[in-house]
């Protein structure tokens, strides 16, 4: 076996809902099978035989076959109206604690990236999961704990669990999709940076692991769906549309792309880094 190019890492996986999906639909993702090889059988030679047990599936081997047989039922380029079933992508992803300072800690995290289709729709990705699902590179990092949280995290909490299907009643689905943008790309915002700033340069959030730069591949089942043009909404300025549901996985194909804020660090030591490159990070799609 020749050396790795590169170190594949996948940075969130949820073991449950690829199991129950791949179960519900009857995808098989362990092909692999018990081989039994047999000798020649001559007239005075036994017959032996050799059990041959197969190699267990790795992520990576279900994550492909599951995405294969999902097929085009997974959007990756939104020209086509919502809602969608399955979204994928590839880009710039922020990973962030889901911070419910009202009806405590859900042990929640959220993905958000943005992408811009072939038509020129802006698209929000609002993405919820669980923070055991988190790979430990990232659940091991502490997040600095500043700047504003959402007093709606707790129906937006609600809406998550029940697959966005139901509210409260004080609220409707799409003001709850906004919300989710607000928590998602906003969430811990402090000081007088701009909107447009804080999507842009995330290490000044707080609440935030980090990012995966560029090259981060993400796969999800979608629960809401909606045209943003048609509504007036407060991030009309930035898009035109949100998906808002859960990651199956999020991976990488190099931990290279994977930057950190620890509490520790300033975040504007990253901007720094990044100039003295000469590159600046975005998180809007080209």
């Amino acid at each position: 076996m020749g050396e790795l190019a590169s170190i594949r890492k996948y940075l969130y996986w949820s073991e449950r809902r690829v199991s129950a999906l791949a179960q519900d639909n009857n995808i098989d993702l362990d092909r692999a099978r018990k081989t039994v090889l047999k000798s020649p059988q001559g007239p005075f030679l036994p017959q032996i035989e050799r059990e041959m047990r197969p190699r267990p599936s790795s992520r990576h081997d279900r994550a492909i076959r599951l995405e294969h047989a999902i097929g085009s039922l997974a959007v990756s380029d939104f020209v086509t109206p919502p809602p969608a079933q399955f979204a994928r992508g590839r880009g710039t992803l922020v990973l962030s604690d889901f911070v419910d300072q009202v009806e405590g800690s859900a042990s929640m995290i959220t993905a958000f990236t943005t992408t811009t289709s072939s038509d020129g729709t802006r698209v929000a990705v609002c993405m919820f999961g669980s923070f055991s699902n988190l790979a430990d590179v990232v659940a091991d990092s502490t997040p600095r704990a500043m700047g504003w949280s959402s007093s709606s995290a707790p129906e937006v909490s609600r809406f998550i669990l029940c697959r966005c299907e139901a509210t409260d009643g004080s609220e409707s689905p799409l003001d709850l999709a906004i919300e989710a943008i607000n928590v998602c790309g906003f969430q811990g915002q402090h000081g007088p940076e701009s909107d447009a700033v804080i999507l842009a340069e995330p290490w000044r959030r707080g609440f935030t692991y980090g990012h995966v730069s560029e090259v981060g591949e993400w796969f999800m089942e979608v629960f809401y769906d909606s045209d943003l043009r048609c509504t007036p909404h407060r991030f009309q300025e930035h898009f035109d549309r949100v998906i808002v549901g859960a990651p199956l996985w999020i991976r990488t194909p190099t931990l290279r792309s994977l930057e950190l804020y620890d509490e520790g660090r300033e975040p504007v030591i990253f901007r720094q880094q990044d100039d003295k490159k000469n590159r600046r990070f975005r998180l809007f799609s080209k």
